[in-house]
């Protein structure tokens, strides 16, 4: 993905996780508006980079998906316009013109126009039974651009926004107090090392993952769940009582409410929900992430059509053109000469991989109960020696 050199600068915008409504204009548009407002008006900005059209389109084919499980969510039009974001802030008004020249200079001076963003991943915030969904960029090529218009933009950032610096909603409602925070917080909480790009592509109900997987695959609540359904049967998670991470853990979590009475040389995590919704923290039953992995195997899958799935297993490269070994949230790895693509999912006590192999037409899962951070890519050990057994392989 390609973004254009040109930086759009937006007058007001309200990033809502419930309404995402604009008002774009163009950067001579911005200064011309300007003149007709007093000189301290504050204002929410958001500096962005418009993506190539391969984006454009797949954000789109995901909105209509989006749109179709949830139909007052926002479509992806002239008004909700997909980007990437450098940096959001509040500013005045009349700074406008300093801040576009200053933002000429920079591009100027940088590779933006060549540098090439990778897509490698999907999002979802949730929030009620609804979420915001996304596409992750790689933020390699981003970074130094990111942290000099960080840089620029400190002496025109202005304190304590308030709603009022946003375009008015549509329908009259205010603007929501995540929203005025989040553009207060953004150097702060989501600038330098917390810097996450990414294109939204819009709302959908909590549900949409049942509806367009768990159903179709025929499993129940049961099986695969956002919710811990059967605690009596629920798997207790482990971690190591002697261990680095262990203490490490101890630092960021109260053990008194998440851990319980050592084991033996374990010590286990009482019952609670690991990753939540937002990471894509399904929890299921080893059965039901061998369904999930037998048919995207299959030629006519029932998920996904075949051009999207050669979409979401195609390898992205780096800037060099090397392989990067990374998918649309898949990984991309090679076993005895095989191809295959695998996740991996887990943290406190529990971790978890699966893996396809498509030329074999092959899959393999593997779980454990204790902890794992780290893609371990365990399930070398057992495949190898179960495809060595495999006659006439491929």
């Amino acid at each position: 993905m390609k973004p254009l050199s040109k930086i759009i600068l937006i007058i007001a915008i309200c990033i809502s996780s419930c309404n995402n409504s604009t008002n774009q204009n163009s950067e001579e548009e911005t200064i011309q508006s300007s003149e007709s407002v007093t000189s301290d008006e504050v204002i929410a900005i958001d500096i962005l980079l418009d993506p190539d059209n391969a984006m454009l389109a797949t954000s789109k084919v995901f909105n209509d998906q989006l749109r179709d499980n949830y139909a007052e969510g926002f479509e992806l039009d002239a008004s909700h316009q997909p980007h990437v974001t450098i940096i959001q802030a509040y500013v005045k008004k009349s700074a406008l013109p300093e801040i576009e020249a200053e933002l000429k200079t920079l591009i100027s001076q940088s590779n933006l126009s060549e540098a090439e963003l990778t897509a490698n991943g999907l999002y979802y915030i949730p929030f009620d039974d609804k979420g915001l969904a996304g596409i992750t960029v790689d933020k390699g090529n981003l970074m130094e651009f990111h942290n000099q218009v960080v840089d620029l933009m400190k002496k025109y950032t202005e304190p304590n926004g308030q709603g009022t610096a946003f375009v008015p909603q549509p329908d009259g409602t205010p603007i929501m107090d995540a929203t005025v925070d989040y553009v207060n917080k953004f150097t702060q909480s989501s600038s330098g090392d917390k810097y996450n790009p990414h294109v939204t592509i819009g709302i959908g109900y909590k549900d949409y993952v049942s509806t367009y997987i768990i159903e179709k695959l025929d499993l129940t609540k049961n099986d695969l769940s956002f919710h811990i359904c059967d605690i009596e049967h629920h798997a207790k998670g482990y971690h190591k009582r002697y261990s680095l991470t262990r203490y490490i853990l101890g630092l960021f979590i109260d053990g008194s409410k998440f851990m319980n009475k050592p084991e033996g040389k374990w010590i286990p995590f009482n019952s609670f929900y690991v990753n939540g919704a937002a990471y894509g923290g399904l929890i299921g039953k080893p059965s039901a992430f061998m369904k999930y992995i037998q048919e995207l195997l299959k030629e006519d899958s029932q998920l996904i059509s075949n051009h999207y799935k050669k979409l979401l297993f195609e390898e992205n490269s780096t800037i060099n053109t090397r392989h990067s070994g990374m998918c649309l949230s898949w990984f991309k790895g090679a076993l005895l000469g095989y191809d295959y693509y695998c996740h991996a999912g887990g943290g406190g006590g529990y971790y978890s991989e699966i893996r396809i192999y498509p030329s074999l037409n092959l899959g393999s899962i593997i779980f454990f109960n204790r902890t794992g951070m780290t893609d371990e890519r365990f399930l070398n050990k057992p495949d190898e020696i179960y495809i060595q057994q495999i006659p006439n392989k491929g």
